[in-house]
């Protein structure tokens, strides 16, 4: 029998369902023309902070899938989308995505000052509309690897 956590999984998507509507809203705005707008700086930062919460979150649900199903230990952030892969709770273009994510945080963590407004918005641009794949790809895995929870 598996230990997973599906309370912590369960409060991580209700998390993420709010952090993913205040992005939407973002969205919006840095689809416009964002010369014009208005603290176009603040809304930059508030994507990083956006991108740098779903990393945060794929994290946290790589973990807890790895660990609650006895997986593989990960060698690192790119070996977690490789055992999901093969484990196939996400597809190839979800681990694509998630390589992505990777990416921008190491750009935006480990080399903060080389990373810029316009390399955020990019990410986020690239990132955010596609992210709940990822979450809806895990929960159709729990679904069918645990149809009573």
């Amino acid at each position: 029998m598996y230990n997973v956590n599906t309370a912590k999984l369960n409060e991580i998507f209700a998390y993420y369902g709010r952090i993913y509507q205040n992005g939407n809203l973002l969205l919006q705005i840095l689809q416009k023309d964002t010369q014009d707008v208005p603290d176009h700086e603040l809304y930059a930062l508030a994507a990083a902070q956006c991108l740098h919460l779903y990393f945060e979150i794929f994290t946290d649900i790589a973990n807890l899938l790895i660990d609650g199903f006895i997986m593989r230990d990960p060698g690192g952030y790119e070996d977690m989308v490789d055992i999901l892969e093969d484990e196939e709770v996400v597809s190839r273009s979800t681990g694509e995505l998630l390589r992505s994510l990777i990416r921008y945080y190491r750009l935006s963590v480990k080399e903060y000052l080389a990373n810029d407004e316009e390399k955020t918005e990019t990410a986020f641009l690239l990132i955010h509309p596609h992210f709940n794949q990822f979450v809806d790809e895990v929960k159709a895995y729990l679904a069918k690897e645990l149809p009573s929870a």
